[in-house]
């Protein structure tokens, strides 16, 4: 499983991994968890497919753009 894949390479624990669908159903706020602040620095940093204007805020919620990146993960899988 991708997301999976994912959560790992992005060093989510147990817990962390557990409330991502919380985050995903719109159930539990994303932004400022410690889940976000590790799957931003994943898709920003380590993998780099984040835009930069997204990175930095300019154009677009970091937030909104990594849960939509894993909808579409998702949806696929």
């Amino acid at each position: 499983m991708e997301l999976d894949k994912i959560y790992e390479e992005a060093g989510l624990d147990d817990d962390e991994i557990f409330m991502m669908e919380s985050y995903l159903e719109g159930v539990e706020e994303f932004h400022g968890t410690d889940s976000f602040d590790k799957l931003h620095e994943y898709f920003a940093f380590d993998i780099g497919e984040m835009p930069y204007d997204v990175v930095d805020g300019t154009n677009g919620d970091p937030d909104v753009w990594i849960l939509n990146k894993l909808f579409e993960i998702r949806d696929e899988e």
